[in-house]
């Protein structure tokens, strides 16, 4: 899809799409953690509390081509 998209932006500027020049990738992730605490906990197992922690994980993720122009 990224080079589909550079083929258009080289087109609509009147030159040609060269080689991949480089490649740049980034990422990072981004826990996100809700504790229910040991009262939840204490009322699932009556003999020992236990701290309880529920979530989701987001990633996110960016890609950098640059291309040679002709």
């Amino acid at each position: 899809m990224a080079r589909e998209k550079a083929e258009c932006l080289a087109k609509a500027s009147s030159v040609q799409l060269g080689p991949v020049l480089s490649i740049q990738e980034e990422s990072a992730v981004h826990p996100v953690t809700c504790f229910l605490g040991t009262v939840m906990a204490s009322t699932l197992n009556a003999r020992a509390p236990v701290a309880i922690s529920g979530g989701e994980m987001k990633i996110q993720a960016s890609v950098q081509g640059v291309y040679r122009l002709w």
